[in-house]
């Protein structure tokens, strides 16, 4: 293996050495740009959070559809001609991520009346309640006679009259929680919307509570790194090592293939006659030999193969040449053929 290391020419090893961080910094500059540079986490520090559950119950003239019955089952429907009034519970709560050392707020019952022909109202039906504890349960109770008969009235007053209307039905809930050294406000409004389409006998039903929860949140940001191999880099390093190692090694590379080598004839005799061609250096000279220049080094070869010795490669840099001589010793004399190269 180190005759084998020994023979190929530096410059091959230089290229090829270039050419592998130069495709190790493409790979790394690719990855780098398929990262993002930091990651972002965020976690909820404090969460108030309220929960709203409701149930309606509705009562009706006794008829023929009903089977004669007063009160409604959950899934009946329900016909505006028919129905006489509605009672409604909310149960509502609040829950947090951290103890709670006190809540007080307060809910109160409301009717709020939407008209098609473009008109609204809003009642508030008794005065506020108020509750200090984290749950409460509110029941409210309304006479669908008297709902037809305000819309009949505010039709007359604006001039307007709609047989077609939604009437919500709700509570509006106000808290403010102490969590801490430090006091948090929620609010929600939990209502059961009514649907009277003048078109349709049915009464059209929807409950929803819109809420306002506090939610805390705090954004941890990371750095990301690239592994490669045995290296660690961060992103943004590697966004800035990477193209600067391309152009570096890219352009020593571009330049050391153009460039012109002054050891290109010996590193052909040494790709094609390595292991013959050894490297020397003249320690002493001794006048007894009898030179004889050969012109063709491949007869300089042969006559090395047939007296089965070393050709001694000599390397003398005289000012802006590089003088290359390859001697055969023979007895008494000494076989040299000569190579001159520009600088």
């Amino acid at each position: 293996m180190k005759a084998v290391l020994k023979n190929i020419p530096l410059r091959e090893i230089m290229l090829s050495l270039l050419l592998g961080i130069l495709i190790f910094s493409i790979v790394l500059t690719v990855l780098s740009y398929r990262v993002p540079p930091y990651s972002e986490e965020t976690l909820t520090t404090l969460s108030v959070k309220q929960i709203v559950q409701e149930k309606h119950m509705f009562k009706v003239r006794p008829s023929l559809i009903y089977d004669y019955k007063e009160v409604l089952d959950e899934n009946d429907p329900v016909y505006r001609n028919l129905v006489r009034s509605v009672n409604m519970t909310v149960y509502y709560s609040i829950s947090s991520s951290r103890p709670m050392r006190f809540v007080a707020g307060y809910y109160r019952p409301f009717l709020e009346i939407n008209s098609s022909a473009g008109w609204s109202k809003k009642f508030w039906l008794s005065p506020p309640t108020n509750f200090t504890k984290p749950h409460a349960s509110m029941n409210v109770a309304l006479n669908i006679t008297q709902v037809l008969e305000i819309v009949e009235k505010l039709g007359s007053e604006v001039g307007a009259k709609s047989h077609s209307f939604a009437a919500a039905l709700g509570f509006y809930v106000v808290a403010d929680v102490s969590i801490g050294d430090k006091n948090y406000t929620v609010w929600s409004r939990p209502a059961l919307y009514m649907g009277f389409d003048a078109e349709s006998a049915e009464l059209a039903l929807n409950f929803r509570s819109d809420t306002h929860d506090v939610e805390l949140t705090h954004v941890i940001r990371r750095e990301n790194f690239l592994n490669i191999l045995m290296l660690r880099l961060r992103i943004e390093d590697a966004r800035v090592a990477g193209p600067l190692t391309i152009l570096s090694s890219g352009a020593l590379l571009v330049f050391m293939v153009l460039r012109r080598n002054p050891l290109g004839f010996h590193e052909d005799v040494v790709r094609k006659y390595g292991e013959i061609v050894v490297d020397g250096s003249i320690k002493k000279r001794n006048m007894e030999f009898t030179v004889v220049e050969v012109n063709d080094f491949s007869k300089l070869v042969e006559f090395a193969e047939k007296l089965r010795r070393p050709i001694v490669h000599i390397l003398e840099n005289r000012g802006d040449e590089a003088v290359h001589r390859y001697l055969l010793l023979d007895s008494d004399v000494v076989y040299e053929y000569t190579h001159r190269e520009g600088r």
